[in-house]
């Protein structure tokens, strides 16, 4: 993976939140189902943006743009930073993914470690910053197993 690509933006994409992919995403992970309200328009869960990694094609790719080589690879963390409430039901996301970070480090079994951070905004119809997701990648090197 090459250094150069810190700063590399991705194109941009949308992403719909509809209610039903809101409500398999909650019986997915198991919570509480905050989509049973009278509210017909009910925030997302937290981590329910993690799913943008499914409307993007390989050109928003953090991991496509940065040559990362998954067979090799882990998601070491991710984190969201909301500006105010988690999107609701029917908001309407305009997504972009940044490569803010690429770098290395010798893991404690020996053999090198590239990481990446990818950080990912998200977008309301009128342009304002309603979310950040932040993805660090690993590649492991030779030498592990």
């Amino acid at each position: 993976m090459d250094a150069d690509i810190v700063g590399k933006t991705s194109p941009s994409f949308t992403m719909l939140v509809e209610l039903g992919k809101v409500r398999e995403f909650v019986r997915a992970v198991g919570a509480t189902d905050s989509t049973d309200s009278p509210d017909e328009t009910p925030c997302v869960l937290p981590t329910f943006l993690c799913t943008q990694d499914l409307w993007h094609d390989e050109s928003a790719d953090p991991i496509a743009m940065s040559g990362l080589d998954v067979t090799r690879g882990l998601h070491a963390e991710q984190e969201f930073v909301f500006f105010g409430q988690p999107p609701r039901v029917g908001s309407r996301l305009t997504c972009a993914t940044r490569v803010e970070e690429v770098f290395r480090k010798t893991g404690r079994r020996g053999g090198d470690m590239t990481f990446m951070v990818a950080v990912t905004e998200f977008r309301d119809e009128e342009g304002h910053l309603v979310a950040e997701s932040r993805k660090t990648s690993v590649e492991l090197g030779e030498g592990h197993a």
